[in-house]
């Protein structure tokens, strides 16, 4: 046993060896067209003949070129449905642009080639036809893989998205004039109101401050509030069947017209 070079002159590289890296760098995708790179191998059919544009494929890590006008033939002698595929055979060493058939459509040979596979059936075309037509499903797509910016991008707007709906500030509006308002919660407002500061803005025009965790389980919260040179009080509840927050005053008058929370 001993080290092997790989990114040093003279080094020998095999296949699977450039392949293990692609695969882990790409984010272990089994299969995708290469975003950015050609025409994506956009798809058209005409005259019996599917037709692709340009771009790159790659297979557990094994990079292929298909090049500007490739087509395959789809022969309208039956009622079928099927796939346009690239496949690969370590085996024999093979990749080929082909077609698979059948009265449904088929399922796939793609087996691991990371791991001792040794095919593997990408589909980048789906289709149907007749005896008298060839009709591509617009609605099917190849799997992408993307590149490192568009990746990254991604991953932080999920993470914000995150964030923003665990942690971020949302606004509940009310038009009643009643004392009392029930406020129905999103699934995700609702697993952290006993983690949310509350400021309740009242139609006298005075904003009530609720604190963090003082809105927990069933129990009432009250806080006092002056308006006028008289205390009032706003009692906060929670409804768990309903996944809502029950405002009351106990001064008719007053009612919640806003309420702004901060996870």
């Amino acid at each position: 046993m001993a080290l092997v070079k790989i990114t040093f002159d003279g080094s020998s590289v095999s296949s699977k060896q450039d392949a293990d890296i692609n695969y882990h760098l790409t984010g272990l995708k089994a299969d995708g067209v290469i975003r950015g790179l050609g025409g994506e191998l956009a798809v058209s059919a005409s005259n019996n003949y599917i037709t692709f544009k340009s771009g790159y494929v790659q297979i557990y890590g094994r990079r292929l070129y298909v090049e500007e006008g490739s087509q395959v033939y789809i022969s309208l002698d039956s009622t079928k449905n099927g796939y346009v595929i690239i496949q690969i055979n370590l085996s024999n060493n093979t990749a080929t642009l082909t077609k698979v058939e059948s009265a449904s459509f088929p399922t796939l040979t793609q087996q691991n080639l990371h791991n001792n596979g040794t095919i593997y059936q990408m589909a980048i075309a789906k289709y149907s036809k007749t005896t008298t037509s060839l009709t591509l499903d617009s609605t099917f797509k190849p799997n992408y893989i993307e590149t490192p910016l568009s990746v990254a991008s991604s991953g932080y707007q999920d993470a914000v998205k995150y964030v923003d709906n665990r942690y971020g500030f949302y606004a509940k509006k009310n038009y009643g004039t009643s004392n009392k308002c029930t406020i129905y919660l999103y699934e995700d407002e609702y697993n952290t109101y006993n983690s949310t500061i509350f400021f309740v803005k009242l139609s006298v025009g005075i904003l009530v401050a609720i604190p963090e965790n003082g809105s927990s389980g069933m129990s009432n919260v009250t806080v006092d509030y002056v308006y006028g040179g008289a205390n009032h009080t706003l009692v906060l509840g929670v409804s768990s069947s309903e996944k809502a927050l029950i405002f009351t005053c106990n001064t008719t008058s007053h009612y919640v017209k806003k309420v702004y929370a901060y996870r």
